[in-house]
């Protein structure tokens, strides 16, 4: 069982929201307008139509056009624009 499973099956039985203990990150899409995710592992790659950034998942890609990042500080990050897709790359590593 990996890390991350056994601690949200720990925190189930301690009636704890399971994504919180297992490190998982916040993610929440506005619509076609915002993204934000919190944590987050840092920026990867940034220009208008891409947005990479790093989280305890894997990585994680916004996809669009005229992207700009809104708001950023340690803990949380905010992508405006006109958003296409947002994905997910799993690591190996949980």
């Amino acid at each position: 069982m990996k890390a991350r499973e056994l601690l949200a099956d720990m925190a189930e039985k301690m009636e704890l929201p399971a994504d919180i203990a297992a490190g998982l990150p916040t993610m929440e899409l506005c619509g076609f307008r915002e993204f934000s995710m919190e944590p987050h592992g840092g920026l990867v790659e940034y220009d208008r139509e891409r947005i990479s950034l790093e989280s305890t998942l894997g990585r994680v890609t916004v996809l669009g056009e005229n992207l700009t990042i809104r708001r950023m500080n340690r803990q949380r990050i905010t992508v405006a624009g006109q958003l296409r897709a947002v994905e997910l790359q799993e690591d190996d590593h949980g």
